[in-house]
């Protein structure tokens, strides 16, 4: 279930930026956004191939605009594929 928190912030010059986090909370509900199963995602937790995911005590959560960032809209693209770190 995803859950919608605004964060703002100001920078220099005045100038005003507001993004809604929408959170994500567990391996089940990750894997339906990234379209893989609970046991998939787990694993890819577990190995900490999400970059967008973060353990806050004994959950994972991610926002769920950075899971489709990494994964790409269909969610097909391979999480384990390094090739953007050179």
């Amino acid at each position: 279930m995803a859950i919608g928190h605004p964060l703002s912030r100001t920078f220099g010059g005045g100038i005003s930026v507001t993004k809604t986090l929408r959170l994500v909370w567990g391996a089940r509900d990750i894997g339906r956004v990234i379209n893989r199963s609970p046991r998939q995602t787990y694993h890819l937790l577990a190995r900490g191939l999400i970059r967008a995911a973060r353990k806050v005590g004994e959950r994972h959560c991610a926002d769920e605009s950075a899971l489709e960032k990494q994964f790409g809209s269909d969610s097909k693209s391979d999480p384990t594929d390094r090739s953007d770190k050179a």
